[in-house]
């Protein structure tokens, strides 16, 4: 017997603008049949209304989830709307596991031709994933090859903040995380046991970091920090609403258990501070924050400190 699942979805799920957030757990292989008229018609109805609720590429709504959203996607993939058909493209991500590829696969190299470039990019992007050929410049990849992470939603200016990444040692299984922004680079440690993962929106901007030998995501709070000890460097951060925090990476430490942060910030009298921070990552501290000396009122272009050496 067939799977009607849309059928069922259709008369349980309402599209709203939550995204999907995918959790780092082992996922079962399910069985996974081709939809029929019912089912068609019913994933017509369902991407319809979402066409008109998204509107435009810009604008990122997800659907709930419901046990299996598998063949939805799939029908998503042949709507008459660019937008349904993209959006459908990048979840098919999360089906890595399925152990017939085919049906997903299948579907996306037809829209190799698809006349907006954005469903193209985005279903050549998902294929790679699927198959973990891991082509191109979406995929950032450990110095050894062996790990690689990713996001999607690479075609418009904010994803919805999760990452995969996928290890020989978990074998090929893809594990997905979450931070609280739009991912903007990814920068494995040299060790390849940590990665950097950069995110933020319009007018701020923040590091984290995942450590594989504990699969946790870490926040790096060098901003929080610097509130905390402003009288130190002469910064005032009370009552500025607009302070617009930067924190980037600069580089990891050969070893891979130290990073160098740059920051920005605009302080009480708006104006721009910034310097740089070393995070050392077993002790979750901060060490030689140094500002810069130099005064300016749009922008520092981030640089390690003169003469700057990590010790050995």
């Amino acid at each position: 017997m067939k799977i009607k699942l849309i059928a069922f979805i259709l008369s349980v799920v309402i599209l709203s603008g939550c995204s999907v957030s995918p959790q780092a757990s082992e996922k079962q292989i399910i069985e996974v049949t081709s939809p029929d008229v019912e089912t068609d018609n019913a994933s017509q109805m369902i991407w319809d209304k979402y066409a008109k609720d998204a509107g435009s590429f810009d604008s990122l709504i997800g659907i709930p989830q419901e046990p299996d959203l598998l063949p939805l996607y799939l029908e998503g993939l042949k709507h008459s709307s660019a937008v349904v058909r993209w959006y459908s493209a990048n979840k098919l991500v999360e089906y890595d596991y399925i152990e017939d590829k085919h049906i997903i696969t299948e579907e996306l190299e037809k829209l190799q031709k698809d006349a907006d470039e954005k469903v193209k990019s985005a279903a050549y992007f998902a294929l790679s994933a699927i198959t973990k050929s891991f082509i191109g410049d979406r995929f950032t990849k450990s110095s050894d090859g062996k790990r690689v992470a990713f996001y999607r939603y690479n075609e418009i200016a904010y994803n919805d903040g999760n990452i995969f990444i996928f290890t020989e040692k978990t074998n090929g299984a893809l594990y997905s995380y979450h931070v609280d922004g739009s991912i903007t680079k990814m920068t494995w440690s040299p060790d390849g046991n940590k990665l950097c993962v950069e995110y933020g929106g319009r007018s701020w901007h923040f590091v984290s970091m995942i450590d594989l030998s504990s699969y946790q995501v870490k926040d790096v709070g060098l901003f929080s920090q610097i509130m905390k000890k402003q009288d130190e460097f002469s910064y005032r951060l009370i009552m500025n609403p607009r302070v617009d925090p930067q924190i980037t990476l600069l580089e990891w430490s050969p070893r891979g258990d130290k990073m160098l942060l740059f920051y920005s910030f605009t302080d009480d009298d708006y104006k721009l501070q910034s310097g740089t921070a070393i995070y050392q990552v077993e002790k979750d501290n901060f060490v030689n924050i140094k500002p810069y000396t130099e005064e300016a009122d749009e922008g520092v272009e981030p640089r390690k400190p003169e003469g700057f050496k990590w010790e050995e």
